[in-house]
């Protein structure tokens, strides 16, 4: 089986052919330059110049390299191969290029001819007193195949299947594929690098599943677990123990814009398949259907392999409790459960912190009390264990002296309160956001709201979608528990975010603005039935849910 810089070098020897690029001046400096850089990078002849730029008609000599004295001489002839050899090259140089320091010749053919084999490099030398060498196309698919270093062979597979591609941009232009290791994360309430824990499973599985990419035993990989269990930080660590010629990318597919920039998408799938590349895929669960397509078209090029990374459920069809794991069945998959080994881990966090805390703080007593009750204190988030161990050391250093098992849900939530700042902002509205969006439900600006609005937007607290009116937190969990926080220190209770979801309804006229068919759908399937049921019970909201039947 052909490797793929010998399909791409054979092709262009035949477009050369088949074209006359040789007898054409301005091509053939282009072809020059080409297998100048070649040489280049599987020789290592860093100084080669291509002398038809600087000296006009230089005779004998197409490409040469000052600092080790090498001249090429570059022919597409099939016939004469001694005379171009002899006086086409060797005596023109000698005779022409007295002054430059010539050690080597090199005679390249880009086509292969029977009639080179008859001639011999070794009489060749002796008769002109330095080395000559005859080299051709496939020769130095040989060389190339002699490489040792993997990295260095695949960076060469890719430079020439750009370099002959005239499909190739590069990859300054991405716009939706960011490298995965620019991704901008807020650090705040996500574990710190040097309290990261993984169990003993947990690394071996991420050798594992890197080995897999590494040696070329799979395509892909699916990693599933549930909201803040540490799905993106296990992929991480995967990341990092692949092989450093990866280029490795990432989209998020929680953004709808994606859906309208679908042939956008494809064009950039494209650019990164001239490199060996790991194309992430997060948030699956949030649009299944372009998942599909942009599998399907990983699938079409063989040096793209994917890392996907969803929760069990689609969260769009919650009620399905298996849809996800259809979605997943014949790929290789790593399932977080949460039962398992969860509690070594959380234990692992812990103990990372206390160590750093102990080490930098050591006039404060940092004791962690019972861990079944932080497990039970945080529900078993990882999200809610940062920001539980967030306020126990706020509140250690103002003197409180607590146990971390001592921090419980009016802890966890006042401080989330205070370090957030959450009573600058209209309470009302931003405890009606943080429910919807807490069941994945998108949102629209309240009327006559546009100053507060306006807040919480540029604070960063949401966020816009650029194609369409509608707006969303960084992360459900994050809107959660925003909502828990509100409903706790300010007294909020479920008649009051009831009132607040007909008022918002009542803002809006027709069933394609609100979607409420979706919303309704939503909330039942989270067992909002409460709030369901009160919305059922508006005139206006059975209006607009029949009138989208209609």
């Amino acid at each position: 089986m052909n490797s793929s810089i010998e399909n791409n070098l054979l092709e262009y020897v035949r477009k050369i052919d088949n074209e006359g690029v040789f007898n054409k001046h301005d091509e053939k400096l282009i072809a020059e330059d080409f297998f100048m850089r070649l040489f280049e990078l599987i020789y290592g002849w860093k100084s080669l110049v291509n002398l038809n730029y600087t000296e006009k008609n230089a005779e004998g000599i197409d490409l040469y390299d000052i600092k080790r004295g090498i001249a090429i001489q570059v022919t597409a002839i099939q016939s004469n191969e001694r005379n171009k050899i002899e006086k086409d090259t060797i005596e023109k140089i000698v005779k022409f290029h007295k002054s430059k320091k010539i050690n080597q010749i090199i005679c390249f053919f880009i086509r292969d001819n029977k009639a080179l084999e008859n001639i011999s490099e070794i009489e060749l030398s002796k008769k002109y007193g330095r080395k000559i060498s005859i080299k051709t196309t496939r020769q130095i698919i040989g060389d190339f195949q002699k490489i040792i270093s993997p990295e260095k062979r695949k960076r060469i597979e890719e430079i020439v299947k750009q370099e002959l591609s005239p499909e190739f941009n590069g990859l300054s232009n991405l716009c939706s594929f960011i490298p995965f290791d620019k991704v901008i994360t807020s650090t705040e309430y996500i574990t710190p690098e040097n309290a990261i824990y993984f169990s003993e499973f947990e690394k071996k599985k991420i050798k594992e599943i890197a080995s897999l990419f590494n040696k070329n035993k799979t395509k892909e990989y699916a990693i599933l677990g549930n909201p803040c269990s540490g799905k993106s930080t296990f992929t991480k660590a995967i990341v990092r123990n692949l092989i450093p010629y990866y280029k490795t990318y990432i989209l998020d597919l929680s953004n709808p814009d994606l859906n309208y920039s679908k042939r956008d998408l494809m064009m950039e799938i494209n650019q990164l398949s001239f490199y060996h590349s790991i194309i992430i895929l997060e948030n699956v669960h949030d649009n299944v259907t372009l998942f599909k397509e942009l599998r399907q078209k990983i699938a079409s090029f063989e040096w793209i392999k994917g890392i996907y990374i969803s929760r069990y459920y689609n969260s769009f069809r919650e009620e399905d409790k298996n849809s996800i794991l259809n979605v997943f069945k014949d790929i290789y998959q790593f399932r977080y459960n949460p039962d398992f080994e969860f509690e070594e881990k959380v234990s692992g966090i812990i103990d990372n912190r206390v160590y750093h805390l102990k080490k930098e703080f050591p006039d404060f007593a940092w004791y962690k009390g019972d861990f079944k009750t932080i497990l039970k204190n945080t529900d078993s988030n990882l999200l809610k264990l940062n920001i539980a161990i967030e306020t126990w050391i706020s509140s250690n250093k103002k003197g409180k002296n607590l146990k971390l098992d001592q921090v419980n849900n009016d802890n966890i939530y006042s401080y989330f309160f205070d370090a957030h700042k959450l009573n600058e902002f209209n309470t009302k509205l931003l405890f009606l956001y943080s429910y919807l969006f807490s069941h994945d439900i998108s949102f629209l600006r309240v009327k006559g709201k546009n100053e507060e609005f306006a807040k919480l937007k540029e604070k960063g607290i949401i966020i816009n979608y650029t194609t369409s009116d509608y707006y969303y937190f960084p992360h459900k969990d994050y809107a959660s528990l925003i909502h828990l926080t509100l409903t706790k220190e300010k007294d909020l209770e479920t008649k009051d975010l009831i009132g607040l979801l007909i008022n918002y309804l009542d803002s809006y006229k027709t069933e394609s603005e609100l979607n409420i068919t979706e919303i309704v759908i939503k909330l039942y399937a989270s067992g909002q039935f409460e709030i369901v049921k009160a919305l059922l019970n508006e005139a206006k909201v059975l209006e607009l849910m029949l009138y989208s039947i209609t």
